[in-house]
């Protein structure tokens, strides 16, 4: 009988020491436009090793894809890796700059060789043509889907623990479920 106890006290310890001890690296799409204390997740996913998010937007004056890449660093930041688009448009860049490099081929634009990154990766999602997406992990994320066209959402990873992970998805589901 006593056994069992113990062996109960032990799976308890070691159930408690896991959820919240260990810890997880997350990407996490905010509601930046919550007037919120502490802006709501709108979206999670655990990191799992994969360093890769491609921001993916149509352009409102080009109508055109614009591809940006970013590889997720230690510090849980956003490297820039490349944008590719096919035809110059407002707020693209129109040749190489503080190093970037460019390449033309099968009549797309390759910018890379970027020294730049962000912390978060704020966006605005389009009202009316510009269609944003995420993918991450293989999976595509449409933002619209996730807050409203004109919406703001910031992106970020971080590393919390198991519970503060669990905790989010429970929220999540309910604020989708309601």
């Amino acid at each position: 009988m006593r056994r069992r106890q113990l062996l109960a006290v032990v799976l308890i310890a070691v159930a408690i020491i896991t959820v919240f001890g260990v810890r997880v690296k997350v990407l996490r799409i905010y509601d930046g436009d919550s007037q919120e204390r502490v802006y709501p997740v709108l979206y999670q996913r655990a990191v799992h090793g994969e360093t890769e998010v491609v921001l993916k937007w149509k352009h409102s004056v080009t109508k055109q894809y614009v591809t940006e890449r970013f590889s997720i660093n230690r510090n849980n930041g956003f490297d820039v890796v490349e944008m590719i688009f096919n035809e110059h448009g407002p707020n693209l860049p129109n040749g190489p700059e503080s190093g970037t490099k460019w390449e033309v081929k099968d009549g797309y634009f390759r910018v890379y060789n970027y020294d730049l990154t962000f912390d978060q990766l704020p966006v605005r999602i389009g009202q009316v043509i510009a269609r944003h997406i995420i993918i991450f992990r293989g999976k595509e994320i449409l933002l619209n889907e996730l807050d409203e066209p004109g919406g703001y959402v910031i992106i970020q990873v971080q590393d919390v623990t198991l519970f503060e992970f669990m905790k989010e998805v429970g929220k999540i589901w309910l604020r989708n479920t309601v």
